[in-house]
């Protein structure tokens, strides 16, 4: 392993000898920092003080191994994708990385949002929306299917999850063709990854306009499902454009951004 009888440090190739696995010298870094912090703290200095005899020992005392162990051997990195967040990738079928993560779980203090934006953000990106599902567990009786489904009599039972609500439903897919084709002046299908994560242009304008674009839009399509009902692309680019005239309105450095991104002829 990383360190023997004698609490020395193993070299990399005598550790990848040992144990079967090719790793890169960063990655045996990063091993090496987190056994000796693991020395520090868990070796033992007097027989009533300490339990774990070896860093071994504590580094496999878990069944599967240290999880920290394992995201470094596996490429993750570690602290980054929050467990929120990763819920919410569980949730919405997404893939989301460090980056996108610590950008996700900072949008809810964004200062040019509404507190209800902001709230809505928060709630959405550690699952706690009121949804359909969500509630029947707690109210008896109550239907865990689509509200938009139901209100257009549906005929199957659509379960109301968070990626059914906000991207499958069939109002709501429809509504996303129609609206993103607006802001792209071109019809333009939106990927479930670029709804859910967030949009990858190349433009960091753009990137964080589209960013803002897609929190209104979900806020959009909350309170539609809050009133009962179907949301409609006209009602959308209406309050859409009157949010970003507000932001740009107290934020300068996001009207520039709307203003230089060229998303649809409007004047900021």
């Amino acid at each position: 392993m990383l360190i023997n009888a004698n609490n020395i440090f193993t070299t990399r190739e005598d550790f990848e000898q040992n144990v079967g696995i090719i790793i890169t010298p960063l990655k045996f870094g990063k091993l090496q920092r987190l056994a000796r912090t693991a020395l520090q703290l868990y070796s033992k200095q007097k027989i009533v003080d300490k339990k774990t005899d070896t860093v071994q020992n504590f580094l496999m005392r878990i069944k599967r191994g240290s999880k920290r162990v394992r995201k470094i051997l596996s490429g993750d990195a570690i602290g980054f994708v929050t467990s929120n967040i990763f819920k919410y990738a569980e949730l919405t079928e997404t893939v989301i990385n460090s980056d996108w993560s610590r950008l996700l779980n900072s949008s809810w203090s964004f200062g040019y949002l509404t507190n209800s934006q902001k709230v809505f953000v928060f709630k959405l990106y550690n699952n706690l929306l009121g949804l359909n599902t969500r509630v029947s567990h707690f109210v008896r009786g109550h239907p865990d299917s689509c509200t938009f489904c139901d209100l257009s009599n549906v005929p199957e039972n659509n379960r109301e999850t968070t990626k059914h609500l906000f991207f499958d439903c069939l109002h709501v897919e429809n509504l996303l063709i129609e609206f993103y084709s607006w802001v792209f002046s071109a019809v333009r299908p939106v990927s479930r990854t670029e709804f859910f994560v967030g949009f990858e242009t190349g433009d960091m304008r753009k990137n964080r306009t589209l960013m803002i674009l897609n929190i209104l839009t979900k806020k959009f399509i909350w309170d539609c499902k809050l009133r009962f009902t179907i949301p409609t692309a006209d009602a959308l680019k209406t309050y859409v454009v009157s949010e970003l005239k507000r932001i740009s309105s107290i934020n300068i450095q996001m009207k520039e951004n709307f203003t230089q991104s060229e998303f649809f002829n409007i004047h900021f």
